[in-house]
């Protein structure tokens, strides 16, 4: 249009230069342009790149912190696993320990309980030596041994001293008339169990 040489034309011919000085303008600045355009595309796509990197390091370090923490758990699930085994053995071990203890405590108690009921039987029914006087010994009691304790039972002054005498004259559990003896008493001592 700018270069049309026709004298008359029904549009400014000003008009038409200064669009075809726009266009060559743009034509020279397409370069830059595209280059910009370019440069601004690269720019964004390192970054998303990057953030996508990102993104995907702290996965990878959440999933292996996560295998290690699965790995950890497994391995005191493992110990502990381990450790309640070895105490079900003992506890096996113990029970069965207890349980022979049981049973040997309980055939002695039978066999202590028959020699008792035949020791019964045999006072009951008499052993044939009935004319010697001796009494029948119970078995597995052990006789209760008595401590003899003295206390002093001096009468006081002030009261009137009281014996009984007998036709001797002679005081009769004191042992005599001129000095007070000490009456033993007696208290049960248990002996030492074995």
């Amino acid at each position: 249009m700018a270069l049309d040489p026709t004298p008359q034309l029904p549009y400014s011919k000003e008009i038409a230069e200064q669009r075809k000085r726009y266009g060559d303008g743009l034509l020279r600045k397409k370069e830059e342009h595209i280059a910009a355009q370019e440069a601004h595309e690269r720019l964004l796509a390192s970054k998303t790149d990057a953030a996508r990197q990102r993104r995907q390091d702290e996965k990878d370090r959440a999933e292996a912190a996560e295998r290690e923490r699965l790995e950890l758990l497994k391995r005191q699930a493992e110990f502990l696993a381990e450790e309640r085994r070895k105490a079900r053995v003992e506890l096996d071990e113990l029970h069965m320990k207890m349980k022979e203890e049981s049973d040997d405590e309980r055939k002695t108690k039978e066999q202590k309980k028959q020699k008792r009921q035949q020791a019964k039987v045999a006072a009951a029914l008499g052993s044939g030596d009935e004319g010697d006087g001796a009494a029948p010994v119970e078995t597995g009691k052990k006789r209760k041994r008595r401590v003899v304790r003295k206390r002093d039972t001096s009468p006081k002054d002030d009261e009137p001293e009281a014996m009984a005498t007998d036709d001797d004259g002679e005081a009769l559990f004191s042992g005599g008339d001129d000095e007070p003896k000490e009456e033993p008493t007696t208290t049960k001592v248990r002996a030492p169990a074995t």
